[in-house]
């Protein structure tokens, strides 16, 4: 699960649909927003593929520590290096960070979330990351922003899940966020983006899910800027 490779600098590469998605985006807010993405799928390769909990315990509280003491210039990881400048800027998004890796950190101690359990997960995950993108565009970080994201990480996780019950279960709960994506102001366009791929994911069903990058994706993203879907 959440296996991302690493670009020729030694930054953890975004997914295909992210980079989509980011096409879409306000020039000024490219470079923060994908750092924001690349820093959510650097907790996820923490994710202890195998051997104990702990060591997936252990990884995210590195992260965690880093968060709280202001990484900037010089900082262990590029992710971090370019984190920190941000930090500086919007010292709100702190807190927003520390509560990403908190929500990852509840999915290492038990993978086979389920219920409220699973709902907790994807909020503080999902929602913390499209909160902090709010702060540091400039916007309010409200409900809207806690339904998207929880509507992303839920079909995120059912996407990764090798359990197909449990991740068929993710769907069903997403659909309670359907239109989330709408609500998002314009400066969040790709994460509104990245949501409404989500709810059509929902929508569709496991066996239904495009492949990403593919054009069906393409085709999503634009109908969707353009007020089409």
């Amino acid at each position: 699960m959440y296996r991302a490779k690493r670009s020729g600098t030694g930054m953890i590469e975004l997914a295909p649909e992210q980079i989509l998605a980011l096409a879409f985006c306000r020039r000024r807010l490219r470079e923060p927003y994908g750092l924001l993405l690349r820093f959510d799928r650097s907790l996820g390769r923490a994710m202890p593929h195998l051997g104990p909990p702990i060591v997936g315990q252990a990884r995210l509280a590195w992260w965690r520590e880093q968060i709280r003491s202001s990484p900037g210039s010089g900082a262990p990881d590029p992710v971090l290096d370019g984190l920190g400048g941000m930090i500086g800027t919007h010292p709100a998004a702190r807190a927003g960070l520390a509560a990403l890796v908190d929500g990852w950190e509840a999915l290492v101690a038990d993978p086979e979330l389920s219920g409220d359990r699973l709902l907790e997960f994807a909020k503080a995950r999902g929602g913390s990351l499209f909160r902090v993108a709010c702060i540091i565009s400039g916007g309010e970080a409200g409900e809207p922003a806690d339904r998207a994201g929880t509507l992303w990480a839920l079909v995120d996780f059912a996407r990764h899940c090798s359990d197909r019950d449990l991740a068929a279960h993710a769907l069903a709960l997403a659909g309670a966020f359907g239109g989330a994506p709408r609500e998002l102001p314009r400066a969040l366009r790709p994460f509104a983006i990245l949501a409404h791929f989500a709810d059509r994911d929902a929508a569709g069903g496991l066996e239904r899910m495009p492949r990403p990058g593919s054009p069906r994706r393409i085709a999503q993203a634009w109908k969707f800027s353009f007020g089409l879907a």
